[in-house]
């Protein structure tokens, strides 16, 4: 990890962290209805210090204040887990002084930690975040342990292409190619104690990925060199994880910029088995967005945000609702009817749209074609949640 990483909060984190706390207070606001006591659980497995240098929240104090915005109706019981002994410290300092010294902070790497926070868990309900610079727990892990849980569970986790990217490139490095052309030479240039540490960080970082990814598989993948390979090695881990869980998975995925309508700096995955989880994590993220561009538009500043590159950008929701009402009208065209609005979000949305528009331009879309065939086709008394 870099060594600012945690010096000042930079657009994508905030994105990341806007989003959590907006699907956090959903989801504790759902499942404390029925759980035990209001009690929720939540796992942040790469908690960090819990605040920046500029003392910015990070994900720890975000969730930790849905805790406490949520406390007289649900008691929502965090296990932060820091690896680093510092960050740990800092942590535990941040939460006592924010009035969170009852959230446990585990002084452990995830996979250690996940099998005894699971059994004091219980059967609460419970969220797992898994935001790690790099790569998050074993694919044995997430699915034999953690959603292999009867109980209510869904897993946030942070995918970088980058980072899957970057561990590839060790199949074929360029000092493992001119070894095999001539070892003796790469030997004479190195060392032999230099190529042996190459060769052994090669062979961890390669089951590093394997371990995550839950085997070998893709590197039949990059071997193929598709341009898509990346895109193609995410959508088949998805694939994986759902498959080894069990039936009932969806996901969500939704990319991270660092940039309105920019690149993907990484993304973010929701798995969940509820039927409306996909629905309501839309939604929050479409609302993070929205609270992001308001908060930056109206109170523009020297820190680096989402939209510094354009003061001047409109507000994006009269092309959402325009481009769903096309949306619509093309579904109905084609003759579909009767459908449950929370279980075609594709339909409606669109690829381009997913996770930046939300319920509210939803409901103004249909409202408006409903008003637009109530005046033009005489139809009255349509149900615009179907």
């Amino acid at each position: 990890m870099p060594e600012d990483f945690f010096h000042q909060k930079r657009p994508p984190a905030e994105v990341k962290h806007a989003i959590l706390g907006e699907y956090l207070s959903v989801f504790v606001g759902k499942v404390g209805s029925s759980s035990v006591g209001g009690r929720v659980a939540y796992v942040d497995g790469f908690a960090g210090p819990g605040v920046y240098d500029d003392e910015a929240p990070g994900s720890p104090l975000v969730a930790a204040n849905v805790g406490t915005l949520l406390s007289r109706s649900r008691q929502l019981r965090g296990f932060l887990v820091e690896e680093k002994a510092a960050h740990a410290q800092a942590l535990r300092e941040a939460l006592t002084g924010a009035g969170h010294d009852d959230w446990e902070v585990w002084e452990q790497r995830a996979e250690d930690a996940l099998p005894g926070i699971l059994e004091q868990v219980g059967s609460d309900p419970l969220l797992v975040f898994l935001d790690p610079h790099g790569l998050a727990v074993p694919f044995d892990m997430l699915v034999r342990r953690v959603m292999a849980r009867s109980e209510i569970t869904e897993v946030l986790l942070y995918f970088t292409q980058t980072g899957i990217a970057r561990l590839a490139g060790l199949l074929e490095p360029e000092w493992l190619r001119e070894a095999r052309q001539d070892r003796q030479a790469v030997v004479r240039a190195r060392g032999e104690a230099e190529l042996a540490r190459l060769e052994a960080a090669r062979r961890g970082g390669l089951q590093y990925l394997d371990d995550f990814l839950g085997g070998g598989w893709w590197r039949q993948l990059v071997a193929d060199a598709q341009p898509s390979w990346k895109e193609d090695v995410r959508n088949e881990y998805i694939r994986r994880v759902a498959e080894a869980a069990g039936p009932g998975w969806r996901h969500f995925l939704t990319p991270v910029p660092d940039r309105w309508e920019g690149p993907a700096r990484y993304e973010l995955i929701l798995f969940t088995r509820h039927a409306h989880g996909r629905w309501a994590f839309n939604n929050a993220t479409a609302q993070a967005f929205r609270r992001l561009y308001e908060r930056h538009w109206t109170q523009p500043g020297a820190m680096p945000t989402l939209f510094s590159e354009g003061q001047g950008i409109p507000d994006p929701r009269p092309d959402f609702i325009a481009k769903i009402k096309g949306n619509v009208t093309d579904a109905l065209a084609e003759g579909r009817t009767g459908f449950q609005v929370a279980n075609h979000l594709d339909l409606l949305l669109g690829e381009e749209l997913l996770g930046r528009a939300g319920a509210s331009e939803i409901r103004q879309a249909l409202q408006q074609l409903h008003a637009w065939l109530e005046q033009n086709v005489g139809v009255r008394g349509a149900d615009s949640g179907s």
